[in-house]
């Protein structure tokens, strides 16, 4: 056991000399004794005996500044004792030095082994430290504490944060109330998508501009995450010195370094433990508390983590690095508020597709003669040959399996505006092999698309190049990976994600699924991306028991399949009528057939009839074979390859106008007139292609060019300005502003025909009523109904021949499908049809929770505007179909508009569950 005079000389002083303080630098003097000055404030008869007098009192060492005034006290314990007891003692040195220098100094409490550095002027106890700080450090704190600012009084700089994400300033408000409680630690969970780098860089902002902190490091787990954060430093902080921080280099001239885990690992004890001031941590997650906890435990730092991993998922001892309870961070925006507060969008998942040999495995005694012949054929022993599902590309690989789930993709997911190829798309593959062999797939599947798919991971020579082309260019549009995507990577326009590998870390697959979070607009359609597509072909969603909606089909097809059908039907009316101009038209689709990708998988075993339709005299003879070209090459043309929207879209526009010319409807060429002319008018006149035609443009938009309309003209026109479309500008409209009362509709899609036909309830809706309405007038028994031309109840021979009538192509009416579109399960077919024709009308399930809400909050005394909007939230959550509990009354929603106990009695509780729940059941 050491003396203190021991503890000094073997502990104490080694370690004050490696903080670069020594009595020969002359920084430091030892048992210096307080000057005579002062005596009354050591004569405080709690803590000393009545003779206690200064000149009898030492301060075990006291540390100077270059001004060669007192900076802080080291107040030393014998090593066996608690650093702490000497705490009030060194309190009242430092009083006592403040009366006489005009400022406190610093407190340093030690035994050798552990010590705590008090800082009086914070109000706060003293903290654990893991050694001295040096000079710098004292006097960077010094100059901060001179300069501080009340931190709830320095504004939030909007431009940064929270101006149009206010749970980013709730964020850092947050953080901001947890400081001011004397916290050091706190802990961010965010939504993947909802900006928390923006939201940290917003608060480094306000803490630096409040002089609560200097030097700032953060921390990210890949070098990509590292570039992303310096250049969002550089543009939010552009007067702050930034610094990345890589190898053994330190740039000390810059206040904010930016580093990865293990970049920090190699240096951190090159610099003294108090050099920063704050520590940001991304992607807070596990493996820091495992393998890089030390740079966290050695500086003495304010320290934020950072995190999109659901709390339910995050790891207790993440909640204990920063120093929160279980389940309780500083701060909590959830994807699914971030959702529903239409910040990030929701995915939609189709069913799971795996192939047989994903589910069965691949076993040579399961596989057929010829299958194992050719196996034999290629050298490989059968015996070999016994790989469970699980083992495809980590112990096996299956050329077809590959190529399956490319297909898979290439069917499934969601198109670019033009609507023949993927839109931006991730892979997540097993290994780099797996990777590079899905990339062959994608070669094999679309030869005529060498550039479509790409490897993008680590093994990949200048990967990041790759990567930026994915991000801005136009090619690749899929972007296949090992690891170095699934996370931190911002990439808004990614539409389709494919989970082509298990998945069996819970935090991962949160993050993976964060990469397609992002609001996106289409910079051609301006149309927002309202939901993004996963594939999972490793039911990774039902090992994490998460449950999707199912994927909604497009109801609109390819804009090339929408251009040759048009042009088909154009062709038929001109021969109708017998114009001249039928030849040209055979010109039109054949230059489009020629287009087509003759040696892709699904239009190859059409090559003898494309052959024939190549002839130009084949298509005189094509009548009965008119169906097979609609109905088998029309589909085709989702696989064509030059697709540009702005020029497809108006070719199109053109086809219609010329299809209602022939057919003689005015009011579809007015309609069309106004798209044709307003593409015109977008066109940019200070180009020289543009300024060209101007004389032609002036003349198609005079009212004389649609006076006297014709198909030539049509024709002329479509073929001079379809190629300058792809100039056409963005149109901008003014935003109307209006204040006028809204809720939530939701949309539901319904499966109605035999062979699995649908779309959304309310359009199916609209169809029936206006097919019912028209069947009155032509149905005897119907029109009584709707004319009210008797009182007496249709008879069941009656009823019988209806429904009969109704379940037919294309609606195929049935009882059973009204029942789910009107969501009236107790109704019948008699009941939809008075409602329908206006006889007997019945309020929809909407409409009657609205009113049984309405009678239950009037029969409740609400008198608070807060338990009114509690109480409509309840009628929120009803119509979501969603049983209401107890718990869920002290979650959002309702725990955003306030505490449900304070609001309401527990009896009052209980009536708002069985209210809730009892409409459920209705």
């Amino acid at each position: 056991m050491l003396t203190e005079a021991e503890t000094r000389l073997q502990l104490i002083d080694e370690k004050l000399a490696k903080a670069g303080w020594s009595v020969k630098r002359g920084n430091v003097k030892v048992e210096h004794p307080l000057p005579e000055t002062g005596r009354s404030a050591l004569e405080n008869k709690q803590q000393y005996s009545a003779e206690t007098r200064y000149d009898n009192e030492r301060v075990d060492y006291l540390l100077f500044g270059e001004d060669e005034k007192p900076i802080a006290v080291v107040e030393a314990k014998k090593n066996s004792d608690d650093p702490l007891v000497g705490q009030w003692q060194a309190k009242q040195y430092a009083e006592h030095i403040e009366r006489l220098y005009h400022r406190k100094p610093f407190l340093f409490l030690t035994n050798g082994d552990v010590h705590y550095f008090w800082d009086l002027t914070s109000g706060f106890v003293p903290r654990p430290i893991s050694g001295f700080f040096n000079l710098e450090d004292l006097q960077r704190l010094r100059a901060l504490q001179l300069y501080r600012k009340d931190l709830h009084k320095t504004k939030l700089n909007l431009n940064i944060a929270g101006k149009k994400r206010p749970y980013q300033k709730e964020a850092i408000e947050s953080v901001l109330d947890a400081i001011e409680a004397g916290l050091r630690k706190f802990l961010l969970v965010m939504a993947t998508g909802t900006g928390k780098t923006r939201t940290v860089i917003g608060l480094v902002d306000i803490l630096l501009r409040a002089s609560l902190i200097q030097n700032v490091l953060f921390l990210a787990d890949r070098r990509e995450l590292v570039t992303q954060a310096m250049g969002d430093l550089k543009h939010f902080l552009p007067r702050e010195a930034c610094s990345r921080m890589e190898g053994q280099e330190i740039d000390l001239t810059a206040h904010i370094h930016v580093a990865t885990y293990p970049s920090i690992m190699q240096v951190y004890k090159r610099l003294s433990p108090g050099y920063y001031d704050l520590i940001i941590a991304d992607e807070s997650h596990r493996s820091i508390y495992q393998r890089y906890k030390e740079p966290f435990d050695y500086f003495n730092a304010l320290q934020l983590g950072l995190t999109a991993t659901p709390t339910d998922y995050i790891d207790h001892n993440t909640f204990e690095l920063f120093g929160c309870s279980p389940r309780q961070p500083t701060f909590y925006y959830s994807y699914k508020r971030a959702v529903e507060e239409g910040f990030l969008v929701d995915f939609q998942k189709v069913l799971d597709t795996q192939t047989t040999f994903q589910i069965e495995g691949i076993k040579a005694e399961q596989l057929s003669p010829e299958m194992q012949k050719y196996l034999k054929d290629q050298g490989i022993n059968l015996d070999d040959l016994d790989f469970e599902g699980s083992d495809l590309e980590r112990k096996v690989s299956n050329t077809g399996t590959n190529d399956a789930i490319v297909n898979e993709f290439l069917e499934k997911c969601r198109k670019e505006a033009g609507g023949t190829l993927p839109a931006k798309s991730i892979i997540f593959a097993v290994s780099h092999y797996h990777a590079m062999e899905l990339a062959d797939s994608f070669r094999r599947v679309r030869p005529d698309l060498p550039y479509l798919a790409a490897v993008i991971d680590s093994h990949i020579v200048r990967a990041d190049k790759l990567l930026d082309d994915f991000k801005r260019q136009d090619f690749p549009r899929v972007a296949i990976s090992v690891d170095m995507l699934d996370t931190g990577i911002d990439v808004p326009a990614i539409q389709t994600l494919v989970f082509a590998k298990p998945v069996l870390s819970k935090v991962k697959f949160w993050q993976m699924i964060g990469r397609g979070t992002r609001l996106w607009e289409d910079p051609i359609t301006k149309e927002k991306k309202k939901s993004f597509l996963i594939l999972d072909h490793w039911k990774n969603f039902e090992y994490h028991d998460e449950h999707a909606k199912g994927e909604i089909p497009t109801l609109t097809a390819p804009l090339p399949v929408s251009l040759f059908l048009l042009r088909l039907e154009k062709l038929q009316l001109l021969r109708e009528q017998g114009h001249d101009e039928a030849r040209g038209a055979v010109d039109q689709l054949q230059q489009m057939l020629a287009g087509l990708p003759r040696d892709h998988i699904h239009v190859s075993p059409h090559r003898p009839f494309l052959d024939v339709l190549a002839r130009h005299e084949s298509w005189n003879y094509l009548d009965q074979d008119m169906a097979t070209v609609t109905e088998k090459i029309g589909p085709l043309f989702r696989y064509y390859n030059e697709v540009n929207y702005l020029e497809m879209t108006f070719a199109i526009h053109t086809e219609q106008l010329a299809i209602a010319y022939l057919k003689g409807s005015p009011e579809q060429i007015r309609r069309l007139r106004e798209h044709i002319e307003r593409a015109l008018k977008l066109l940019p006149t200070g180009l020289p292609e543009v300024q060209a035609q101007a004389e032609k443009i002036r003349w198609v938009l005079s009212n004389e060019f649609w006076q006297f309309l014709s198909y030539d003209r049509i024709m002329d026109m479509q073929r001079i300005f379809t190629p300058l479309m792809r100039h056409r500008q963005t149109e901008s409209e003014p935003i109307l502003k209006l204040t006028l009362p809204d809720n939530i509709a939701s949309r539901r899609w319904i499966i109605y025909g035999p062979s699995g036909e649908g779309t959304f309830v309310d359009n199916y809706r609209s169809q029936v009523e206006t097919h019912i309405n028209n069947l009155a007038d032509q149905i005897p028994t119907l029109y009584r109904i709707k004319h009210v031309l008797a009182q007496q109840e249709p008879s069941l021979d009656e009823m019988q021949a209806i429904a009969e009538t109704l379940n037919k192509p294309d609606l195929y009416i049935t009882e059973e499908i009204l029942r789910r579109v009107y969501e009236k399960s107790d109704a019948g077919l008699q009941d939809f049809l008075y409602h329908i024709l206006g006889r007997r009308r019945f309020m929809s399930r909407e409409e009657q929770v609205r009113e049984n809400l309405q009678r239950f909050m009037n029969e409740f005394p609400a008198v608070l505007a807060s338990r009114k909007d509690f109480l409509r939230t309840v009628g929120t959550w009803i119509l979501n179909n969603k049983p209401l509990v107890q718990e869920d009354l002290e979650k959002p929603p309702f725990s955003r508009i306030g505490n449900a106990r304070k609001l309401f009695t527990s009896q009052e509780l209980q009536r708002i569950l069985e209210f809730a729940n009892t409409q459920l059941a209705s």
